[in-house]
């Protein structure tokens, strides 16, 4: 079995897998036990950032010991699946492309492999040969009118680009928050040359795909902020749309400002009172939209119906299990969310975790996962093969 280190700045104390907890060697023990089971009806599903990688890394490649141990899930047939907001061309190139460097050869692993894109409206999953296959009835359904969300999305932007997205309101501090809201996205892209959109005249967002940003970071580009990211898109419809980057920063070292809540305000108004949208922040710089019934939540939820998964063998591994009245993300409904009782929730990197509706916190950094994943394998190969 392969050894490493996946990541070691964590900002919490020692990374890794909290061997000393008594509930994570319960955990632990459990799969072990019951492992033909889980093989047989159960899964192991995961988050991607933080989670299977660390903050800010680009792609699994660089990190081929936890490749290495989801090949291993694979080729032991236990169903596998991955949940997302990033997009297809993105978790092709961060996750698939590692895996299968491990798979070598013989791809036929990956029918065991699915994943949730795009913010759970796009499902991938593989044949018996490898190749990529599209669920395309569920990717319609949970799909959205590109022309509506263009017009307003389009008027939500361009309306609020004329007070600066909030930030005159600031007065004489207006033109430091206008410099810490471009430095905080020229961070965020700093292969791209940033322009404002209240400097152009008559300016409209531009709508790209991410291979559109890809190409023009790799050239040095300039871009107008903010721009609409496309995902999914076929004809006149769309899996999810980004908008980016609208970063939040922090002023005067106590003042967290956060354009996103204004903006996420309009584009509600604008929709009137169509609630077939779901409108949230992700990450620090971005808002996403997709089809209200697309969230993590929902992809696990159909994962479980579809693949004729039981509930009590599934393992949830991901980050962000919030306490209860701090903050309110998408792993939190996920842990609190009545459909998917039985489901063990196991949180890795869990900055706010007192109160917390996940079964286990396993440890920081993707490292714990890796930890876990080994600590069975090698259990199992040594009992069951």
């Amino acid at each position: 079995m392969r050894k490493g280190i996946l990541h070691s700045d964590w900002e919490h104390g020692p990374i890794g897998l909290f061997r000393k907890s008594k509930k994570v060697m319960h955990i632990l023990s459990e799969m072990k036990q019951n492992w033909p089971s889980i093989v047989r009806n159960g899964a192991f599903v995961f988050d991607v950032d933080m989670t299977l990688l660390p903050k800010g890394a680009r792609r699994l490649t660089h990190y081929q010991s936890l490749a290495y141990l989801i090949m291993r899930l694979l080729r032991a047939s236990v169903q596998v699946a991955i949940i997302s907001g990033n997009s297809e061309q993105e978790q092709m190139a961060r996750i698939f492309e590692a895996i299968k460097g491990e798979m070598k050869d013989d791809l036929s692993a990956f029918r065991w492999l699915t994943f949730y894109v795009n913010g759970g409206a796009t499902k991938l999953h593989f044949d018996i040969n490898g190749d990529l296959k599209r669920n395309e009835e569920y990717n319609i359904t949970h799909s959205m009118c590109l022309d509506v969300l263009k017009d307003v999305i389009n008027r939500s932007l361009v309306g609020l680009s004329k007070n600066k997205f909030g930030l005159v309101e600031f007065g004489d501090q207006e033109f430091e928050v206008v410099r810490l809201f471009h430095e905080s996205s020229q961070s965020k892209y700093p292969g791209l040359v940033l322009k404002q959109c209240w400097d152009i005249s008559n300016w409209s967002p531009e709508w790209v795909v991410p291979e559109d940003i890809d190409r023009r970071t790799r050239a040095g580009d300039s871009i107008t902020i903010p721009w609409v990211e496309m995902r999914g898109s076929t004809e006149n419809r769309v899996a999810s749309v980004t908008i980016k980057p609208t970063p939040t920063f922090v002023i005067n070292d106590n003042h967290t400002i956060d354009v996103r809540e204004v903006l996420q305000a309009e584009i509600r108004k604008n929709l009137g009172s169509d609630s077939k949208y779901n409108i949230r922040s992700g990450g620090s710089t971005s808002t996403d939209i997709t089809h209200s019934d697309c969230d993590k939540v929902s992809a696990l939820v159909d994962y479980i119906r579809s693949e004729k998964r039981e509930a009590q063998w599934v393992y949830y591994f991901g980050d962000e299990f919030y306490e209860q009245g701090t903050q309110i993300g998408n792993d939190e409904v996920l842990a609190r969310d009545t459909r998917l009782n039985g489901v063990r929730k196991l949180a890795v990197n869990a900055s706010i975790f007192v109160g917390s509706k996940a079964d286990v916190w396993l440890g920081r950094s993707p490292q714990a996962v890796l930890e876990v994943l080994e600590d069975i394998l090698i259990h199992t190969t040594e009992t069951y093969e």
